[in-house]
């Protein structure tokens, strides 16, 4: 994929995500002040949102099949819905562990909040009842185990990381593809310090 393609893809991604998130923070609000109505519209166009995530991975996902047909090998080898779905399983290990083990998190609280979110829209955490885990659970849960304090608008936290830029700013997803190339690599799992460390 060109720089051009790549930089427009990413561009197309966050603004998406941005105003999802406002999205989001709308319907909280509106759900708050008792007017489920508009609730549900914004959730609506949020689900709408995470369609068309799922419609440009699927673009991304072809570019990829056809780069490994031509001999060219993507970061890591994974697509990248494989690579989502490695680091949800990530996530789903660390929501399963318990504040009294004494883990930290190593990484910014920019990193953590753009892993949550990338596993959140995934759709594979599910909460007790089988459906999907709502991020704000994902983040409060994660934050407990983590002993991080918990941003006031992890939506925003999520989407200032995604739209970093530069060498000493890449977004946690990038390098993230990128550390999978090592056999049995986890990274997001290798970002988490235990109390014997």
């Amino acid at each position: 994929m060109s720089k051009t393609a790549e930089f427009n893809k990413e561009s197309w991604e966050s603004e998406l995500f941005v105003h999802s998130t406002s999205l989001i923070l709308q319907a909280e609000n509106h759900d708050e002040r008792g007017s489920p109505g508009v609730a549900a519209v914004c959730l609506t166009i949020h689900n709408n949102y995470i369609k068309k995530k799922e419609s440009l991975t699927m673009m991304i996902d072809n570019h990829e099949q056809h780069t490994l047909s031509l001999g060219q090998q993507p970061h890591s080898g994974l697509l990248r819905h494989e690579v989502e779905a490695r680091l949800a399983g990530e996530v789903d290990s660390l929501l399963n562990r318990q504040p009294a083990e004494g883990l930290a998190w190593r990484g910014s609280s920019k990193d953590l909040m753009e892993a949550l979110h990338t596993a959140f829209t995934t759709g594979m955490i599910a909460d007790e009842g089988g459906g999907t885990l709502p991020f704000r659970q994902m983040v409060r849960r994660a934050c407990g185990v983590l002993h991080v304090r918990e941003p006031r608008n992890p939506y925003e936290a999520a989407a200032r990381g995604e739209r970093r830029k530069g060498l000493r700013s890449t977004p946690f997803m990038q390098r993230y593809r990128r550390s999978l190339g090592r056999s049995g690599a986890t990274p997001f799992l290798d970002m988490i310090a235990d109390s014997s460390d």
